[in-house]
Parts: structure tokens; sequence; C-alpha cells
């Protein structure tokens, strides 16, 4: 679903010299991409709030998991749960953290299951799909009447989000609450809630960003009940949408 070449040794050494620069941190690898894994399990805690306020997830399959930070975090709160990356390198390493295979090198045409899940998660995955008719074809087989699926993406409503989505190579897509509400309609999904939001994580990498601002965000980050508040549509930089299958 995603293209392979965005995922060689060379986009993750991008990844670490971003988070570097922006941190003035030494370039260790090990720390780096901790760093990336409690990000991402902080963004998936706050996600977790957002989504059991409406709905109640059992088996849940996560696509794109990047460095694994929310599989890890569902893991441990002790769902069931798989996921599929297409870099070896985070699948190797999140089997290896968790103790067995739970997550699989795999697109999600290519993935060989029985498993229904009732849950499906794409944290800023989505903008990326190239063929999105194809995506609901392929999930609808792992999905009951009721399943739901998760989705967070950019705010393009926002005008300086619409600008950084359109500059990133891998971003296919650029969605609006409307935009995003029409193609899960379309799909044969009903939308359960959706919502426009500020998050705190992204604020710490905003640009042009003075290093202590970043520290005291790092901060409040780690220190805050909330990891994300609700927003206008062109200040948010996030959008939440959750539908079920029709």
């Amino acid at each position: 679903m995603v293209k392979k070449e965005l995922y060689d040794e060379e986009f993750w050494e991008e990844k670490r010299d971003d988070l570097s620069a922006l941190l003035w941190m030494p370039k260790i690898k090990s720390l780096l991409d901790t760093i990336y894994i409690k990000a991402g399990r902080l963004r998936s805690k706050d996600q977790a709030k957002w989504i059991k306020k409406v709905y109640t997830p059992k088996k849940i399959l996560e696509i794109g998991f990047g460095y694994g930070g929310g599989i890890i975090h569902w893991h441990k709160k002790g769902y069931d749960i798989n996921g599929i990356e297409p870099d070896k390198r985070s699948v190797d390493n999140i089997n290896k953290k968790i103790g067995k295979k739970i997550v699989f090198c795999t697109g999600i045409e290519n993935l060989k299951t029985k498993k229904k899940y009732n849950l499906i998660i794409l944290s800023h995955v989505f903008e990326h799909l190239p063929d999105l008719n194809n995506f609901f074809r392929t999930v609808k087989k792992l999905q009951k009447k009721g399943d739901a699926i998760f989705i967070e993406v950019p705010n393009c409503e926002n005008k300086e989000v619409l600008g950084e989505s359109k500059s990133n190579k891998a971003h296919v897509h650029h969605f609006t609450t409307r935009s995003l509400s029409k193609v899960f309609q379309k799909n044969g999904y009903n939308k359960l809630k959706i919502e426009l939001l500020t998050s705190k994580i992204d604020l710490i990498t905003k640009a042009n960003t003075p290093i202590y601002t970043r520290f005291v965000r790092v901060a409040n980050v780690i220190l805050e009940k909330n990891k994300s508040v609700k927003s206008t549509s062109k200040k948010a930089d996030t959008i939440r949408l959750i539908a079920t299958k029709k």
C-alpha cells in the first residue's frame, strides 16, 4: 500500500537526523528510536482514550505501525492486537520486544489471516494510500457489520498543515473533515465520530520553534493528562475519525 522505497535505510536515517536536529541531541540510533517508540505510545494512549469513549475494541489490527509505539501500548493493555508494516526492521524489533510474532512484514492486500478485526487503526497512514477503493475492498473482508476503522490524518483545512502535507512526497491525499467523511460514506462505513484536534506531540516538532520551547513542550506532553485538545478547523493540525461498517 505504501511505496517500499519510502521505508529504506535512507528514510529512517532522515527521521533520526530530523529528531536529532530538532532537540539538539547526539545521533545515537538506539536513543532516537526509543524516543520515537515512546512518542508513539503517548499518541496511542491518547487515541485509545478517545476511541473507547464511543467504541469497545476487542481484536485490533494496526496498519502501518512504524516504530510500533501503538502496538506496544495496546498489547500491554491486554488487547488482542496484530500489526502490519512494510519495514522488516520495525517488524523484527517489535516481535522481539513482545516476545512473540504478532506483527508482520506485509501490505494489507497480502495479509493471510482468517481473523476478523472489530477495530482497524491507521494513524497517519491513510493519507499515504494510493488506492483507497482497493483498500476498502480489502479491509471489508477482515470485518463484520458494525466493526470499526479508526483514522488519524493531518487536518488540511489548516493552510499551514496543507502546505506541509503537499510538500511531503509520501502524502497522496490531503483531507478535510468533509472529504474524509465522504470517502468513508462512499465506501460503506457510517461515521460514528469525527473531531478536530491540536496534537501537543506534534507541536514539539513544529517548524521555527526555539529549542527551549521544544523542551518545555516535551515536559508538558509527558506530564499533562490530555495529549491533544479540541480546536477549530483552521487551527487544528489533526483529524480523528471512527466509522463502522454498514
